[in-house]
């Protein structure tokens, strides 16, 4: 309790004189820099998890082709789970209008469709449309716009499906669950699933998709998903937006990657900015303690004392930074809303938690070792002034890094990320320390045949050669932070762009006949509409592997690869004289552009890992009723996201051309022309189009909010890099007066002192931004390669950006807190030495 009170006491006398302010300005904009970030991120990756969802209707799907016999089962663990549930089923049939016809493929949706997304319908074909609660009343249907021009239909005709007489009510304009189009390959409709029993177009045999949607909080759909394989069994697929589609998985990934990467790099600035604060503190105690153990105060007590200072303060800046980051990312949200344009969920208390216990662990990491040795500063120290300035041993560096290290890795839950960009740091302190330290040392030689100026710039480095290069290094990470977060978002939307370009092909045709091709392609032609090449496909399914047939009762619930198709399902193979693009051997060899021998079959990476499939395994497959051998000559890896025809198996020219292929290709159209659709599907009605363009429009806005909250952490994160530099820079405040004094009692202007700080900040400023320069660029690099897989683009201008900008920073700053230097007169500063 003693111990207690006289913290107090200190807190109290300290803040008078304050000799708190910057420990605790530090600490609060740290522990306000982290919990601001930390929430912005929560809330972002939340909004972005929860946006995409709407992509599926749902957080979580079962899909099958087989009604799931324990439905009653599954719903009942939803309720219970207190998981929102809904069921749809999907089917192609022929809808009819008086004498014409159309191919549709059908929703059947219940009065809880969507749980999750917007469902949008109009009252005129390619309109606008307004959000709806639920999906149409029995007896009715909507319908998509495209329909009513190729059928001449109007609102409230009438239409037949099957046996079902059906008004329509509504223009479908859009559904959340249309992610790809490839569930949905012909104009789609929309009626309410009581009505699937009268339209008596489901028989036995009939191709049907069964789904089950699923919605709740992350955690209780986690674990909803873990318990799925208890309940029911069957080859059903578990669908979540990760998993849904390559290109949207991937968006979302990298999105929260990126998020949880800004709240990293504010972890270690605010590790900084606590370290330069707490030796500061320590060094102007020096005297405070002298004086104490001058009246018999023991080493016990004095570590005592400060320990409970420190708590106090740790908790007073933990509350006080909690409530500045919550108060100014809720300011951030509502200047930010109307540009990210999607709901925004309420913080939790996760982040604050972690910011508030960042907060205690950073401050005691980095104070705990200078509080052990001011308990053992000599009294001696009252009457003689000959101590050195505390700059910090190894056992508090040691404990400081591995603290962020622990904090890093408590925030991330990612020990991958967290080692590169960690590790990445250290080996670039490591690396520019020697650097740092030769360059200050060799300005001897520079400084005997510079001006006065320099002279004293140069000086004033070597002086302080431990403060320097602490200076140095600490606003050259703070930058390299920076840079690493603006490299990182040119990188990664360079690749987005190229991948998902505007013109990307956004409708995709299957069904086309070999003597179809010349006249589809002059159709195109003629509509100024470009399309791609046209590829062969043949459905076929793999039987045996080297002579063990592939049939398996192996569940697919809850498989970590359910994406990824098993040997013996069967899918769409083609063949090709030139390994097609976006794909990369890994593997084994391509076969040549003449290749005329024995059947050869190229497997994608991912389905050979699956099926344990390897160079020179045998294939049987099973091809319009036929039997075909393969060998695998090479194995290759394929980029789902450039959205061009990608195959999991390949074969060799001659293997399959005795069989009656059909064709794809693929084109881009704007959402003007959508109606060259209906000309298009009037001449060639066996066609089969697969709509991609709402779902790539999904991709660019998921890319789009991605972009926004990266450059809202830039903001962040340099406002927090500044702060670093000030507490850097005011950490050497107290040598530089004494040593200014000295100069100008030696007879020195206060224009030679501002010339020559001004030269000493501007070189701490280019080196610093050096140093940020090359250690951002290599650690972009990993981080491009080894966890985004995207390409690495060198930026030549940040060589010359990053060194001018940290000159321009540093000096402005410097001068501008150092400034009352010059005007302190010479003799009331050397007087208290």
């Amino acid at each position: 309790m003693n111990n207690l009170r006289a913290g107090l006491r200190f807190i109290y006398r300290d803040l008078r004189s304050g000799e708190l302010n910057l420990l605790l300005a530090s600490l609060i904009i740290s522990v306000g820099s982290v919990s601001t970030i930390t929430l912005f991120s929560d809330r972002l990756d939340r909004a972005l998890k929860k946006e995409s969802s709407s992509f599926l209707a749902a957080d979580l799907v079962v899909s099958s082709d087989q009604p799931i016999k324990e439905t009653e089962a599954l719903f009942k663990r939803a309720k219970t789970s207190d998981i929102k549930s809904s069921n749809i089923l999907s089917f192609m049939t022929m809808m009819f209008y008086g004498e014409k016809m159309q191919l549709v493929s059908v929703k059947a949706v219940d009065d809880f469709y969507p749980l999750r997304g917007k469902l949008l319908s109009g009252n005129q074909p390619f309109g606008a449309g307004m959000e709806t609660r639920t999906g149409p009343m029995p007896g009715e249907i909507w319908l998509e716009s495209r329909l009513f021009p190729a059928l001449g239909l109007k609102i409230n005709e009438t239409v037949e499906l099957g046996s079902g007489v059906f008004k329509i009510s509504k223009v479908l304009v859009r559904q959340p669950d249309s992610v790809g189009g490839y569930g949905n390959v012909a104009p789609r409709v929309l009626i309410h699933s009581s009505d699937v029993e009268r339209t008596r177009v489901i028989q036995p045999g009939s191709r049907v998709n069964y789904r089950y949607l699923f919605s709740g909080e992350p955690s209780k759909i986690e674990k909803f998903q873990e318990d799925l394989g208890l309940i029911f069994s069957g080859s059903a697929r578990v669908l979540n937006p990760k998993n849904v589609a390559e290109g949207l998985g991937d968006a979302i990934e990298r999105g929260e990657k990126i998020l949880l990467l800004g709240s990293l790099l504010t972890v270690m600035l605010s590790g900084l900015a606590t370290f330069l604060s707490a030796n500061r503190y320590v060094n102007r105690h020096n005297d405070h303690i002298a004086i104490l153990k001058t009246l018999g105060a023991s080493p016990r007590f004095v570590k005592c004392v400060f320990f409970a200072e420190f708590s106090l303060v740790a908790l007073i800046v933990g509350i006080f930074g909690c409530l500045l980051g919550y108060f100014v990312q809720d300011i951030i949200f509502e200047v930010a809303s109307p540009v990210f344009s999607i709901d925004l969920p309420e913080p939790g208390p996760g982040p604050l938690m972690l910011a508030f216990i960042m907060g205690f662990f950073c401050l005691f990491s980095f104070a705990f070792f200078p509080i052990m040795e001011l308990s053992s500063t000599e009294p001696v120290r009252v009457l003689r002034r000959n101590t050195e300035l505390y700059h910090g041993d190894w056992r508090s560096y040691f404990l400081g890094a591995i603290g962020i290290f622990g904090l890093m890795w408590t925030f991330s839950s990612d020990l991958r990320l967290t080692m590169i960009l960690y590790f990445g740091v250290a080996f670039a302190i490591t690396i520019f320390l020697g650097i740092v330290i030769f360059m200050v040392r060799s300005s001897t030689m520079i400084g005997i045949r510079a001006g006065n100026l320099w002279r004293l710039a140069l000086s004033g480095m070597r002086k302080r050669l431990s403060q320097t290069c602490t200076q140095i290094l600490v606003f050259g990470l703070a930058m390299m932070m920076f840079l690493v977060l603006y490299l990182l978002r040119t990188s990664l939307l360079e690749d987005w762009e190229t991948k998902i370009p505007n013109s990307a092909p956004n409708h995709f045709v299957i069904n086309i006949s070999e003597d179809e091709i010349n006249s589809i392609v002059r159709k195109l032609a003629d509509s100024n509409i470009k399309s791609r090449e046209f590829y062969p496909l043949i459905r076929g399914s793999v039987t045996h592997i080297n002579g063990v047939s592939t049939k398996s009762d192996k569940e697919m619930i809850g498989d970590e690869r359910g994406d990824v198709p098993r040997a013996e399902e069967a899918r769409n193979l083609t063949w090709t004289s030139v390994l097609p693009e976006g794909n990369a051997l890994i593997l084994g060899e391509w076969w040549p552009e003449d290749y005329d021998g024995p059947p050869l079959v190229s497997i994608e990476e991912d389905f050979a890992n699956r099926n344990n499939l390897t160079l020179q395994d045998e294939l049987t497959l099973e091809v319009q009723g036929s039997v075909v051998r393969a060998h695998i000559s090479n194995i290759r890896s394929v980029d789902w996201n450039n959205f061009q025809p990608n195959f999991f198996v390949i074969f060799s020219p001659g293997t399959l051309e005795k069989f009656s292929p059909t064709y794809m290709t693929s084109f881009f159209l704007k959402p003007e022309q959508k109606i060259f659709l209906n000309a298009l599907l009037s001449l060639f009605p066996t066609l089969t189009v697969l709509e991609a363009d709402k779902f790539l429009e999904n991709i660019k806005q998921i890319v789009k909010y991605v972009a926004l909250a990266i450059e809202f952490l830039l903001a962040l994160l340099l406002a927090a890099a500044l702060a670093v530099l000030v507490s850097s820079l005011y950490s050497s405040m107290d040598e530089r007066i004494r040593q200014h004094s000295i100069l100008r009692a030696l007879g020195a202007s206060r224009k030679t002192i501002i010339g020559s700080l001004l030269l000493e900040f501007q070189l701490i400023g280019f080196l610093s931004g050096l140093i940020a320069c090359v250690g951002a660029q290599s650690i972009v690099y990993f981080l491009d390669t080894q966890l985004f897989e995207v390409t690495h683009y060198l930026d030549p201008y940040v060589w010359v950006t990053s060194p001018l900008l940290g000159s321009i920073l540093v000096s402005v700053l410097g001068i501008f807190i150092v400034r009352h230097i010059v005007f302190l007169p010479p003799s009331m500063v050397l007087t208290r030495q």
